[in-house]
Order: C-alpha cells, then sequence, then structure tokens
C-alpha cells in the first residue's frame, strides 16, 4: 500500500460509498449476493440496496477500480473493501456484497462475524443454469471489449468456480440464516433450510430452458460467432452447450431438417474454431472451502 492509499480511501472512496446509505441502525442487515458471473446479480442489486432497515452499502470491487490502476491494483480494491467493511460496522450500516468469491470460507466467516456483531445474516443466491450464465457473461464481455477478443480459459474457470463457490456456501450455512433463491426469470423463493436451499438451486439450474429462451441463446451464440473477433476456448464450449444442451429444447422434431441443418453449421463452426487457433481446455481449478 502506498501512502497515498489511506488518503485516497478518507477522500474519495468513502464518500463515494457511504453518500446515501443510512447509519446508526438497531439492526443492520448484512447481506451476500452469490451466483456465478453471467447470472444476472446485478439486477437483484437495485431490490437488495432497499432494505427494511434502511439504505444500505452495496460493496462491489468492479466499483472501486476507477480509484487506483497498476500492478497493486487488485491488492488496494481488496484493502478498501475491508476498510469499508469495517467503518460500515462502525456506523452500523447494513451491507450488500456483490462480488466474485473464490473462498466459501470467507464468505461463511464473514456472515459469521457481522451475525455476531448484531447484523441480521442474509444470503441471496442467484440460481442460473451454466447455459445462460456463460453466454451472458461472454456476451457482456464482448459488449466491454468490442475491439478485442474476450479472454478465452479465465471467463469459462470464473463462471465454473462461482458455481462451486456457492454451493459450497450454500451447504456450510447454519440453520438460523436467511436464505432467498432467485431464479433467471427473476422470481424470490424464500427457503426454509439449508437442504431446501441446495435441492432448489440444483433444480433450478437444472430446468429445461423454454423454447422461446433456447431459441433467443441460440440466435444470441450467431451473433457472437459471426462478430469476426472471437475465437476463443469460451466459444467453442458455448458451441458445446448449444449442442448437448440448448438444441434439444428448441422446438424442432428431432428428425427434422431445420435441426440437421442447425447442429450441422455448429459443428462446422467448432472445426473452424479449432483450426483458427489450439483450444487446449485445462480442468478448472478448484475453489476453495
Amino acid at each position: 500500500m502506498t501512502d497515498a492509499t489511506p488518503t485516497i480511501f478518507d477522500d474519495e472512496v468513502r464518500p463515494f460509498l457511504f453518500d446515501d446509505v443510512a447509519s446508526g441502525l438497531a439492526r443492520p442487515e448484512f447481506t451476500i449476493l452469490l451466483g456465478q458471473m453471467g447470472a444476472g446479480k446485478s439486477r437483484a442489486v437495485a431490490q437488495l440496496r432497499e432494505t427494511q432497515a434502511g439504505r444500505a452499502l452495496v460493496l462491489r470491487s468492479e466499483d472501486l477500480a476507477p480509484f487506483t490502476a497498476g500492478p497493486e491494483a487488485a491488492t488496494q480494491i481488496r484493502k478498501w473493501m475491508a476498510a469499508a467493511l469495517a467503518h460500515a460496522k462502525k456506523q452500523r450500516v447494513s451491507v450488500v456484497i456483490e462480488d466474485s468469491f473464490r473462498s466459501a470460507a470467507d464468505v461463511l466467516s464473514a456472515l459469521d462475524t457481522f451475525a455476531k456483531d448484531g447484523y441480521k445474516a442474509r444470503v441471496v443466491a442467484v440460481a442460473v443454469s451454466r447455459a445462460e450464465s456463460l453466454l451472458a457473461a461472454y456476451s457482456r464481455e464482448s459488449r466491454r471489449n468490442p475491439d478485442q477478443a474476450v479472454a478465452d480459459h479465465s471467463l469459462v474457470r470464473s463462471v465454473e468456480t462461482d458455481m462451486a463457490v456457492m454451493d459450497m456456501v450454500l451447504t456450510g450455512l447454519s440453520e438460523d440464516t436467511d436464505i432467498v433463491l432467485i431464479s433467471a426469470d427473476g422470481r424470490d423463493y424464500r427457503v426454509n433450510s439449508v437442504r431446501e436451499a441446495v435441492l432448489g438451486t440444483r433444480r433450478i439450474r437444472d430446468a429445461p430452458l423454454s423454447s422461446r429462451r433456447a431459441a433467443a441463446w441460440i440466435s444470441e451464440l450467431r451473433r457472437l460467432t459471426g462478430d469476426g473477433r472471437s475465437r476463443s476456448a469460451a466459444l467453442m464450449e458455448l458451441h458445446r452447450v448449444a449442442l448437448a444442451d440448448v438444441i434439444p429444447h428448441l422446438p424442432l422434431p428431432a428428425n427434422s431438417a431445420a435441426r440437421a441443418q442447425l447442429e450441422a453449421r455448429l459443428r462446422r463452426g467448432m472445426s473452424e474454431l479449432e483450426r483458427s487457433e489450439p483450444l487446449a481446455y485445462p480442468e478448472v481449478p478448484r475453489p476453495t472451502r
């Protein structure tokens, strides 16, 4: 940390984060929002910020990126996140954390620590299928960086690691934690036990796509494939997902000419991707407990 970092936090970061939050709450809420990249967590933030206890602090590491740069940026952001949590606790401010977590133990520890300090601990888990979140994450990165190809292996690893961490957190929660599941269509499901949360997440993730959502998924993949920039392992994986998990839910008979043509086009696209660059597909590293 540089000498200027405390001043940046006090003079810029803290006013930015705490400008319009409610403080001095008798029973503030501490909410962790779980879900993989591309699950649509950001859509839930606005609703979660208006808690019963008052307007909450929303903590996202990406919101702090404009305040720093360089090789030490990630380290500084982590320290600012910790400082913001300490300040929130001191001021009795409700907190919503929306971020990517690589350690289930860190999430569970934070929930336990705030609960012991008189906070109402809550977990909101956005349950979305791997197919939909991977496509959404790829599409978002493509829009963010329109002049360059999307990073390949890191995107797939991030989606799958986020899903694994979410499962570990749900399994490790205490029974007195308030748990809410949110599905891809935005519906809320309040669950009454950890087991119900785990099984509910699995059920929502594994539910087949509707015909309409499957058609929209294929249309978006076609757009992304045709942009001429993206030649990555993530795009290759999307083609695999299309063949295995999406096409079966299109309103096309299994033996129809239209379905056969679509499957053939996807396989040709995979062959073109394989020729454009070597696509070694590494194992996803295990998240830590």
